[in-house]
């Protein structure tokens, strides 16, 4: 185990359960508003090693995994000592987690839990929606401030370099992974780290990680998209593989890199406009720039070959991939699909005959 791996993995397993704090039920809640706040943010994470005991009392097995992992850790007791959880809107997934939560402390009250706030932020590009998404962001300020100390805008404005110095760390992360100087694992253990540690931590990460690099590498250069991952098997296949990880497009990877949210007027306003157009979630719209500048991304990273890799109950992505394959095709880019791979127990066979599959088709695009 890495040193990376293995701070990833006592963070997972101790740090959440220490009493106060702010959950983050995924890495695009507002985390500027819970540092502005003097609170603590703590990453929740969902455990692909440990099946549910307890969900399945409430929830079909046909939900997606970690919506399924975190709601049983909510029933065990394991957050209980925070003070507040955030679950953005990220999903429709998501949106279910909050009423089964909602749910099961109606018919179980005595259970113990934090309260759970839905932070139902809009990304569509309208006036109108900005103005829907400004009232969620005072509202949940106005929460956090209670929690800890108000939210002024100097104090947000302080916040906002602290999440934007996070924002360059992980760019350079990234920079290292797509150079191949750095393992496709040790770069998604460090994405996953964004928000759980402070900002001067994870830039201190950064530059050890950029001291310990290797030389540059030269491998199959891959753009792996789909669903969000919480363990690094894909990406160790892809690493044991000989690739080179150029584009890391879900939710909580690359994206959460940028671009900075620019507070040079009213910080409020600044943040309402991350979250509203830039947060990467699955629910920005329109769709047609998205995958333009997503296949825009993997030129100009050099990508050889697209690999979507997509969880057994995730329906949403799937219906994008026949369009960005297209788009991706007509670049020279080829693009492979595979669907179905559990959450908690997953079958690396087809994964790496997939990656085999992306290996041979990127081959034969070359010798074209």
């Amino acid at each position: 185990m890495t040193a990376l791996a293995d701070l990833h993995a006592r963070y997972a397993a101790r740090h959440c359960c220490r009493a106060g704090g702010v959950g983050l039920i995924t890495p695009i809640a507002p985390i500027e508003l819970v540092l502005a706040a003097g609170l603590r943010p703590v990453r929740l994470y969902g455990q692909t090693d440990r099946m549910p005991t307890l969900a399945d009392r409430y929830m079909e097995a046909e939900m997606d995994g970690e919506v399924r992992s975190l709601f049983d850790q909510f029933l065990q007791g394991r957050f209980a000592g925070l003070d507040l959880a955030l679950l953005p809107h990220a999903s429709e997934q998501h949106l279910h987690l909050k009423y089964y939560l909602d749910e099961a402390q109606r018919w179980e009250p005595e259970l113990d839990m934090p309260p759970v706030a839905l932070v139902d932020l809009l990304q569509t590009p309208a006036w109108a929606t900005s103005r829907y998404d400004r009232d969620r962001i005072d509202n949940l300020a106005q929460r956090l401030g209670t929690l800890g100390q108000p939210i002024t805008a100097q104090g947000l404005a302080q916040a906002i370099a602290q999440v934007n110095a996070m924002r360059l760390a992980l760019r350079r992360v990234v920079a290292l992974r797509s150079a191949g100087r750095i393992t496709a694992a040790d770069a998604h253990r460090f994405a996953a780290l964004f928000g759980a540690v402070s900002a001067s931590d994870y830039a201190d990460l950064a530059g050890r990680l950029a001291d310990q690099s290797i030389v540059q590498t030269a491998g199959l250069r891959v753009v792996l998209s789909g669903s969000m991952r919480d363990d690094t098997r894909v990406y160790q296949a892809l690493d044991d593989a000989g690739a080179v990880l150029a584009v890391d497009d879900h939710v909580a990877a690359d994206r959460l890199g940028g671009p900075l949210v620019e507070p040079e007027t009213d910080p409020f306003e600044a943040v309402t406009e991350y979250y509203q157009l830039h947060a990467p979630s699955v629910r920005q719209t329109p769709q047609r720039p998205l995958d333009e500048a997503f296949v825009q991304r993997c030129q100009d990273a050099g990508a050889q070959v697209h690999i979507c890799v997509l969880e057994d109950v995730d329906d949403t992505l799937g219906w994008d991939w026949p369009r960005r394959r297209d788009l991706l095709q007509a670049a020279g880019i080829p693009s492979v699909l595979l669907t179905g791979r559990g959450y908690f127990d997953p079958d690396d066979g087809a994964l790496k005959a997939t990656i085999a599959q992306a290996i041979a088709l990127a081959q034969e695009a070359a010798h074209v």
